[in-house]
């Protein structure tokens, strides 16, 4: 067996003030408690995407690649020495998700070397009448994992945690209505109070139906937290590396999909009294990145790397569109650029050329009609006199009529 290794908490750690760059001793808080709570936070994994667009081979590993992130995710939070590991909803895809996947989880999870992990359901694998499927997890997971499946408080000085879940668990796919509600009365006690839920909020996440459990700023503000927690959106709040603040969402640690671009993230947070300094940390496996190129050059055609430039082509799914006036051995030429792209990539999702014309040269025109015929003489004098527009559109036309015989 293998000797786990000893972690070395802070106690005491300083905090960025913020403002000028510089760090500050953090002191006791307000209530007079001088231990800091340090958290390692994520949320929207979703274990068990099947990623059933993408050819077998290519989905089976997109899967595969999610339980990598979790034991990545575990590992790292035990060695940055946090007290409480949070998954702020969407551990997982959907309640279909076979049991050995749960249990895998789950003992994933269980290795964590903090204090605690807490999970909260969200609204893909939220709680259900019978509760079997989290019933699964906690089975497999554990005494230190808590699933924070009820809306009610969750202290955590059992734990040696000094602070207290206040939990709001998705119990449906969708609702017009967040479950946040119940903390606003709810008794609190002078020990750090951490809000977990999962949901759109208002100016983070798109939810123009209002349909998944929305929450607005002033929801937050008079539930009396110091800290909220919160899942649903895959990017991160606050933007930057850096921050200080009450909110925090981490996004998802693992890209799922081309209107994902971020490498995926999770956040470090260091909380005493009520407000928190979070460090995010880039966590991701795959990138997805689609992106639009301008080419109207020979030049243009070769390096397409650039289009991947800071990323293992290894672990990268692309998308690209061009869009330009190329040669037809130019428009060629760029074709087999992306044949030789799609080798040294993981997936090359998409390489779209519709949008490249063809430029009408003489010996296009030569090509494509009989010498004093009239097509020729309309295309060879338009070409000559370099009216550019009045060649493609007169090409274009004279294509239409050819094809259509």
């Amino acid at each position: 067996m293998t000797k786990r290794r000893k972690v070395e908490k802070k106690t005491a750690p300083d905090y960025h003030d913020g403002s000028s760059g510089a760090f500050v001793a953090s002191g006791p808080d307000k209530r007079g408690n001088s231990m800091c709570v340090r958290i390692f936070l994520f949320s929207d994994l979703h274990l068990g995407m099947q990623f059933s667009s993408y050819p077998a081979e290519i989905a089976g590993e997109l899967a595969e690649a999610r339980f990598r992130t979790l034991e990545r995710l575990v590992k790292e939070a035990s060695r940055l020495g946090a007290d409480l590991l949070a998954v702020a909803g969407d551990l997982f895809d959907r309640l279909g998700v076979p049991k050995s996947d749960i249990r895998r989880a789950a003992s994933i999870i269980a290795g964590f070397e903090g204090k605690c992990a807490a999970v909260l359901p969200g609204n893909h694998d939220y709680v259900s009448g019978d509760r079997e499927f989290w019933k699964t997890f906690e089975e497999a997971a554990g005494g230190r994992v808590l699933v924070c499946a009820e809306a009610r408080s969750y202290p955590l000085e059992s734990y040696g945690i000094p602070a207290e879940i206040f939990a709001a668990p998705c119990d449906s796919k969708h609702s017009r209505s967040n479950r946040i509600g119940w903390i606003r009365d709810a008794a609190k006690r002078d020990i750090l109070r951490i809000g977990l839920a999962h949901g759109a909020v208002e100016g983070l996440s798109p939810d123009t139906e209002g349909n998944y459990f929305p929450m607005s700023r002033d929801d937050l503000s008079e539930a009396g937290m110091d800290l909220w927690m919160i899942g649903h959106a895959h990017v991160p709040f606050p933007e930057g590396s850096e921050a200080n603040g009450s909110l925090f969402s981490a996004g998802t640690p693992e890209p799922d999909g081309f209107d994902c671009p971020h490498p995926g993230h999770a956040w470090l947070l260091e909380c005493a009294g009520d407000t928190a300094r979070g460090d995010l940390l880039t966590v991701g496996e795959y990138r997805f990145l689609r992106t639009e190129q301008e080419i109207r050059d020979p030049a243009d055609i070769g390096g397409l790397e650039r289009l991947i430039e800071g990323s293992d082509p290894l672990k990268t799914l692309l998308q690209v569109s061009f869009r330009g006036v190329l040669e037809r051995e130019e428009r060629t030429a760029l074709l087999a650029e992306g044949d030789a792209l799609a080798k040294r990539l993981f997936h090359l999702a998409k390489f779209d050329v519709s949008g490249v014309t063809e430029r009408i040269t003489r010996s296009a025109i030569d090509a494509a009609y009989p010498e004093g015929s009239f097509p020729w003489k309309l295309l060879a004098e338009l070409e000559r006199n370099g009216d550019a527009l009045a060649l493609q559109n007169a090409w274009d036309l004279l294509s239409e009529v050819r094809d259509a015989r």
